[in-house]
């Protein structure tokens, strides 16, 4: 159990293993205990162990000389280490003869055998008489580890109390105290009283020449010798060959007087201080801790030598000890017993539980080192790989080679980074060139197990393709460029991406926030626009960027903290990120409207569906003549404009709802938005196609020929619109597609094709409107001057609606191309009820 808890404080401390410490512990226990060793008094003889011993048998073993009745060969745990009592010449190649250790087990009968008495540590079976005596079958004993002594106690309740540890004769516990004294002498003999005891005291460095009654001495300096046992000191003999002793201030003569060693310019005399003012005013000199003294060093050869400058004496004062209980020693009581002396059971073996350890410890730090190879022969791997598969090495055409390789994931653009393990209570650092994430010790649960940590990179070109969509919506702020697709709640863009991304795969979330640091690339760097002015990070939810939380700049990257896995990305986001709306102020109350809006179209449009089909139902109970047929014709092309109608206004009418909802229609605007765009301008090439019917019927023109070329007209007209929609989705959705980013050099033009097309598909739509406002002007003056001459009521209404349409669709259409055109240069946008109103208010009239 000691050996279990001091494993898990220890291990937690210093590994980072994958497994939790908990297991780590039971497995190197599971290793290095075992549970029939032999335990007892001198079990090491016959638990395994290792000998020294010779390889060739008529090699003379150094380390067992009979003749000098030793034998060199004990047991040993740890051979390779110096924690065995072998003499040096046991360890090397003598005569030839070579020398290795070998393991040896021992029986476990030869452990079990051998018998002993509990009580006695000095006889066996055959010379403990006593063990088995009857008037005194129990004995008090005490033990140390396997051996225990009888003692002079001879009664239980004595031997429960034990003997106090400074005297064995003592055995009341309130007698066994430490007397209270002083650490000093009172001249000469012990202090009596805590007020005598702090008044003395001694001057320390010379208190032993006070004991011998000297107070000065002649000393000469300290010679330095290397020996060979290393660096030591000694005395030159004095004159007539008395010699000196080694003491604290050097060589001291004892038998010079203060004359004789003046006469000696190498000596000096050193008077010994007797009283506090004199001890504490000595004379500073360099103390060697080496051998304990004083020499003749100036202070500045003594802190070259890192000896200590401090005063030769100082005066110790007495300290007063009060009296404190002493412990008892705990003895036992136990039968007397001839039982084995040494049992199996449960014992440590060293030099496997060293090896566990070590095993543990590498296979910790294996990842790392396997990780950190990769980063540093990466390159020549990958490029000798390429040149193995471009030639076919192996077989084969080489095709098989790509199919997967070291650092991808399938299905995956991401790259590996790096695979270790962060554990609970450990700061960890994962660093590489592209990220630096820093878990505190508080980072993973302290109840949680280590945990897999595996890091993936995403290039920043992988974040442009899912953002940038063909698009007219002129309410909603296009991104400023490729990289310009970080959102916030409201699917509003607030931020650009600058840095790659970093996906932090782990299965936990984390009780405190991890660090993660990420390089701003420079090239994106200088095209983030003004209104992003804070770094901060956004993480990847499904395939859309969200702002996540605000982050600093330091140094060269943005750092952010992060409380989960998710794949993350250093971002430039506008300071107010949450509150920002690129939907206009009262986007929400605008949409509601131009719901409303749509709705009115809608069920204007179904009630005008019912009027014409009940047209259809009367026509078709007259005469069947030729005006009658072409009465029916335009009523049946005046019912499928209004099914296109009602289809516009439906698309327009979820498009809004989904809008106001706060979903995202950014993936579905080709459907939801420009689809109906194209209906909307068929819907008024519709009604030209009508008003050229009615100028033509009341021409003198044939009225085959005439309809004839009007409707072809009609059709090569909206088949030349559907044609030129369809070629812009291609343009974007293909063509742009094909940009490529080999270098990170050209990170800043990525998705300048797609906005060059979206562009071109605004000003064609701000062209067709133009050609639409100024062919119902021609049309309109045309109806205007023809049919209507003659004067009468009728001729009176048909032209106020013939100029309030043709103006109202004339003034709409050049509205709408003026916005198109602002939007498509200027990136203007309009509130969505000015583009709602734009389109119904003219479908209102067309209805």
């Amino acid at each position: 159990h000691e050996v279990r808890t001091y494993l898990y404080d220890s291990l937690r401390k210093v590994l980072t293993e994958g497994i939790s410490t908990d297991q780590l512990v039971e497995d190197i226990l599971s290793i290095a205990v075992r549970d029939d060793a032999c335990v007892g008094r001198d079990a090491i003889d016959y638990m395994d162990h290792y000998v020294y011993d010779v390889v060739i048998p008529s090699c003379r073993d150094d380390c067992y000389d009979p003749s000098r009745s030793i034998d060199l060969q004990p047991a040993c745990l740890f051979p390779e280490f110096d924690l065995c009592d072998i003499p040096r010449e046991c360890t090397q190649l003598i005569g030839g003869c070579p020398r290795f250790w070998k393991k040896v087990s021992a029986l476990a009968d030869d452990c079990t055998s051998e018998l002993g008495c509990t009580t006695s540590s000095s006889c066996d079976d055959s010379s403990c008489s006593n063990c088995l005596d009857s008037s005194a079958p129990n004995a008090c004993v005490f033990c140390q580890g396997e051996t225990c002594t009888e003692t002079t106690i001879t009664t239980e309740a004595d031997c429960d109390v034990g003997y106090c540890s400074l005297n064995s004769t003592i055995t009341d516990s309130s007698l066994c105290v430490y007397e209270e004294g002083c650490s000093v002498l009172c001249d000469g003999s012990a202090c009596l009283t805590k007020e005598d005891c702090e008044a003395a005291g001694y001057c320390g460095g010379v208190e032993a020449f006070h004991a011998e009654g000297r107070y000065g001495g002649c000393f000469l300096p300290v010679i330095h010798y290397i020996s060979t046992n290393g660096f030591t000191w000694r005395c030159d003999n004095g004159e007539d060959g008395e010699p000196p002793r080694l003491q604290t201030f050097g060589c001291l003569i004892e038998s010079y007087t203060e004359e004789q060693c003046a006469s000696n310019p190498d000596s000096e005399w050193i008077d010994f201080p007797t009283t506090e003012a004199e001890c504490n005013a000595s004379p500073m000199g360099c103390y060697d801790e080496q051998w304990f003294g004083f020499d003749r060093k100036p202070q500045s050869e003594c802190d070259l030598c890192d000896f200590e400058w401090k005063p030769r004496t100082q005066w110790v004062s007495g300290v007063w000890t009060p009296s404190v209980p002493a412990p008892m020693v705990s003895l036992s009581w136990i039968p007397r017993e001839i039982v084995p002396l040494r049992t199996l059971g449960p014992f440590i073996d060293y030099y496997q539980f060293y090896d566990a350890v070590q095993v543990a410890i590498i296979r910790s730090q294996a990842l790392t080192f396997s990780t950190e190879s990769y980063c540093s022969l990466g390159p020549q791997i990958d490029a000798m790989r390429a040149v193995a598969c471009d030639c076919s090495v192996g077989g084969g055409d080489g095709s098989e080679c790509y199919s997967s390789s070291f650092g991808t994931v399938a299905g995956d653009s991401r790259r590996k980074l790096s695979n270790t393990r962060v554990c609970p209570q450990s700061n960890a650092t994962i660093s590489s060139n592209y990220q630096t994430l820093t878990f505190t010790d508080q980072s993973i649960a302290p109840t949680s197990f280590c945990q897999d940590v595996e890091l993936f990179l995403t290039l920043s070109k992988d974040y442009v393709r899912t953002e940038y969509v063909l698009s007219s919506e002129v309410f909603r702020r296009k991104p400023l460029n490729g990289f310009d697709v970080v959102r916030n709640s409201h699917h509003s863009l607030v931020g650009q991406v600058v840095t790659n991304g970093i996906s932090v795969d782990i299965d936990v979330a984390f009780s405190a926030p991890a660090t993660l640091c990420i390089p701003v690339i420079d090239e994106l760097l200088a095209t983030v626009p003004p209104e992003y002015s804070s770094p901060g990070c956004a993480w990847r939810m499904d395939e859309t960027l969200k702002m996540l939380t605000v982050g600093e700049r330091i140094g060269d990257s943005i750092c952010c903290e992060i409380s989960h896995a998710g794949q993350f990305i250093g971002v430039y986001h506008s300071v107010d990120f949450e509150e920002v709306n690129q939907l206009g102020g009262g986007a929400v109350a605008q949409g509601v409207i131009s719901v409303i809006f749509y709705l009115v179209i809608l069920v204007g449009s179904a009630w005008q569906i019912k009027v014409i089909r009940n047209d259809l139902l009367v026509s078709k109970m007259k005469a069947q003549g030729s005006t009658v047929v072409a009465q029916r014709s335009t009523l049946l092309m005046k019912l499928t404009m209004l099914l296109v109608v009602v289809v516009f206004a439906l698309f327009r009418t979820i498009y809004f709802l989904l809008l106001v909802s706060g979903v995202d229609t950014q993936g579905a605007s080709v459907v939801l938005f420009e689809l109906p765009t194209l209906m909307f301008l068929l819907m008024y090439t519709s009604v030209l196609y009508l008003w050229l019917e009615v100028i033509y019927r009341i021409s003198k023109m044939d009225i085959t020929t005439k309809s004839t070329l009007i409707l072809n007209g009609f059709i090569a007209l909206n088949g030349f619109l559907i044609a030129i929609f369809i070629g812009f989705l291609i343009a974007f959705y293909t063509v742009a597609e094909e940009e490529s980013l080999p270098c990170q050099e050209t990170l800043s033009s990525f998705g300048e094709n797609k906005q060059a097309v979206n562009i071109a598909y605004l000003v064609y739509i701000a062209a067709i409107s133009i050609i639409l406002a100024l062919a119902f002007v021609v049309v309109g003056l045309v109806l205007l001057c023809g049919p209507m001459k003659r004067k009468s009521k009728l001729r009176a209404y048909l032209l106020t609606m013939t100029i309030m349409i043709s103006a109202t669709f004339s003034t709409m259409f050049i509205i709408r191309a003026f916005l198109m055109l602002f939007a498509a240069v200027d990136s203007v946008l309009i509130p969505i009820i000015v583009f709602a109103l734009l389109e119904a208010i003219p479908c209102c009239v067309f209805v």
